[in-house]
């Protein structure tokens, strides 16, 4: 992982298509620590074991300091389809290639749902307002990261207009609710719903099944 030097926006959108954004290693508009410039300067010393170390240390550190360790989704409908997106590969990503929901982190100073917000418009250039929010679903935990609580919203739109994949996201589909297909696998985490080719578990399967009222 390139950690771009200050003031290099050639490098800076480079490293933003790999999708980190904002605090980044060298950012020091952004990040509130010189540490992670400090850092970034010594990874440049290519061919050293210790600087990709560094520039490992020097994303974790800010990553740190811009979230809570909670994170928000948001479920879009319009009362029969639902927006779903599918994660590009990442090794920082723990939903990595994933089909989910809008959504991340979120960062210190936001609630839950100003994080949804964001993070839908981020990630599908989708403008949503808190009036929007029609249901509150109980903050819900991952199974990979137990101490992370995820907190989902259900937003009702009138029709889905434009979207753009972010640069987290690798494809956006809408589907149709009666076009999902349960599926009994994988059984140890209670099914998944499954719609050409994709297959949605894991917890955007359960957020699903409450927002249906399956339980």
């Amino acid at each position: 992982m390139r950690v771009p030097k200050p003031g290099s926006g050639r490098k800076t959108r480079r490293h933003s298509r790999q999708g980190i954004r904002g605090d980044e290693p060298g950012d020091t508009t952004q990040c509130p620590s010189r540490r992670c410039y400090k850092q970034g300067k010594a990874s440049r010393d290519k061919g050293r074991p210790e600087s990709i170390r560094n520039r490992i240390n020097a994303v974790n550190w800010c990553r740190d300091l811009s979230r809570t360790g909670n994170a928000a989704v948001s479920l879009i409908t319009d009362g029969n389809s639902i927006l779903f997106i599918r994660r590009n590969e990442r090794k920082d990503d723990p939903w990595s290639g994933n089909i989910a929901l809008p959504g991340g982190f979120i960062k210190p100073g936001e609630s839950p749902e100003q994080a949804a917000i964001r993070e839908t418009s981020e990630e599908t250039s989708i403008k949503l307002s808190a009036d929007q929010i029609i249901r509150r679903i109980d903050p819900m935990n991952t199974v990979s990261n137990p101490g992370v609580s995820v907190y989902p919203f259900i937003f009702s739109v009138q029709k889905f207009g434009s979207y753009r994949p972010g640069d987290e996201v690798a494809e956006i589909r809408v589907i149709r609710i009666a076009d999902l297909q349960f599926s009994p696998s994988p059984a140890d985490y209670g099914g998944s719903y499954v719609y050409d080719g994709w297959i949605i578990w894991g917890l955007t399967f359960r957020i699903l099944r409450k927002y249906l009222g399956i339980q």
